[in-house]
């Protein structure tokens, strides 16, 4: 038994106190084995939330990137629908100024 803090940060484990514990010679296998099958656990769990975070990192940047190319859209959709408006200003001037009208009608 022991007892201790873990530092995260840091991959430490500080120990603080320890309970000696007789190990017979023949369970020093067995306890490897455990050890070495705990460590593996640890790595697959390391590397599944290594994996969500590159998927959830590469869901961010496609949402960032078609927020961007949707805000490029409606802009261009603006500024083509206020050309369209100022074309028609232009030509409703075009032919009042042509005929001798007055360019504002009241």
């Amino acid at each position: 038994m022991i007892q201790g803090k873990l530092d995260q940060s840091q991959g430490l484990l500080e120990v603080d106190n320890s309970i000696g514990r007789d190990i017979k010679m023949s369970e020093v296998s067995t306890i490897i084995s455990t050890l070495e099958s705990w460590s593996d656990a640890c790595e697959n769990v390391l590397g599944t939330l290594q994996t969500q975070m590159d998927k959830a990192n590469a869901e961010r940047a496609q949402r960032i990137q078609r927020k961007d190319q949707l805000e490029t859209e409606v802009v261009a959709c603006y500024d083509y629908k206020y050309l369209i408006e100022l074309l028609n200003i232009f030509q409703t001037l075009h032919v009042r100024i042509s005929l001798d009208l007055p360019l504002i009608s009241l």
